[in-house]
């Protein structure tokens, strides 16, 4: 044990969680600024400002603002790709899992707080980022596969026996989570989270040939 832990004083903070303070901090600004009302796109500076960090903070973890916006997208979809694999795992019964993981996406526009963070990732700003639309497919990749999964189970188990080709039922599965999802973010009247779960997960069940 360390004299500092055993006297009780706090162990110094290391350079790798000054980083990762740092890093953090920055993200949270970000997420706060980017896409809402300004007189133009935010600057590197007023994320500082927000933040509360200097100008080498800054670029000592990003080259650029839409470097920034990239790993805010990357960040988001990692979290997402944990709570997708979290929800398979708690899931009953296959069936279940492809409900929960439709609801689950589902979520980014309905849930008030991944509601916000989706809101910010949707903003022409962010969109405008060099890597954006890379790092969205990137991020539906990932998400398609945890979905194909959960289907070529089910077709193995008997349960989905229609879904002979997981990824492209896969694909059919997030194209209309997609729809919803855009549909609400353009303020569009859409079914509430619940009903459109429900009515998703139906018609895919039916189609997959679950009984």
């Amino acid at each position: 044990m360390s004299v500092a832990a055993h006297s009780g004083i706090p162990s110094p903070v290391t350079g790798e969680e000054r980083a990762r303070s740092e890093r953090d901090l920055l993200l949270r600004a970000a997420f706060r600024l980017v896409g809402r009302a300004h007189d133009g796109p935010v600057s590197v500076q007023q994320i500082l400002d927000t933040a509360e960090l200097s100008t080498r903070a800054f670029y000592r973890h990003f080259r650029s603002k839409d470097e920034l916006i990239i790993t805010m997208c990357r960040s988001a979809a990692d979290r997402m790709v944990v709570e997708m694999t979290a929800v398979i795992e708690r899931s009953p019964s296959t069936a279940a899992a492809l409900r929960a993981l439709i609801r689950d996406q589902l979520a980014v526009v309905y849930d008030p707080k991944r509601a916000r963070q989706t809101s910010v990732l949707a903003s022409p700003e962010a969109r405008a980022a060099a890597g954006f639309d890379q790092a969205k497919e990137d991020a539906a990749a990932v998400r398609r596969q945890l979905v194909a999964g959960v289907i070529a189970r089910g077709h193995e188990e008997g349960v989905f026996p229609y879904a002979e080709n997981a990824v492209e039922a896969a694909r059919a599965v997030n194209g209309v989570v997609m729809a919803v999802i855009e549909a609400r973010i353009a303020g569009h009247d859409v079914p509430t989270w619940e009903d459109a779960t429900e009515h998703t997960a139906d018609l895919f069940l039916r189609a997959f040939g679950a009984s």
